[in-house]
């Protein structure tokens, strides 16, 4: 009835089966290992958690110990710094050039903060 020559059809077939069943293990492995470095990831995020509280804390702390008594440099031998409270005297001390090295030491120290808290 069929004319249909039927000779190393068989082995054609085992050899594609064969392959499928290859692939079909590699992907099961793919999948397993996906899985543990999710796990190892997320077991990652809870050790982070301590290290960005200390970054914010250093982010805070960063202006008030380093850049505020930079801010009083050079004073005098004898000198005691003096605070006061006239306009044009703050202003003139934020154009200074003290003031613009220390605005910029503080924004790339702070971007580094931002960098690694995130």
């Amino acid at each position: 009835m069929f004319d249909i020559e039927l000779t190393g059809i068989w082995d054609k077939l085992n050899a594609e089966k064969d392959a499928i069943d290859k692939l079909e293990i590699e992907s099961k492995t793919a999948i397993q290992h996906f899985k543990q470095n999710f796990q190892d990831l997320n077991s990652f995020g809870d050790t982070i958690t301590p290290l960005k509280a200390i970054i914010i804390l250093l982010m805070i702390m960063f202006p008030i110990t380093v850049i505020y008594p930079l801010h009083f440099m050079p004073v005098g031998a004898n000198e005691n710094p003096t605070i006061t409270f006239n306009f044009i005297t703050i202003l003139s001390s934020f154009i200074s050039l003290k003031s613009i090295l220390l605005l910029a030491f503080f924004i790339s120290i702070e971007g580094i903060f931002v960098t690694f808290s995130y």
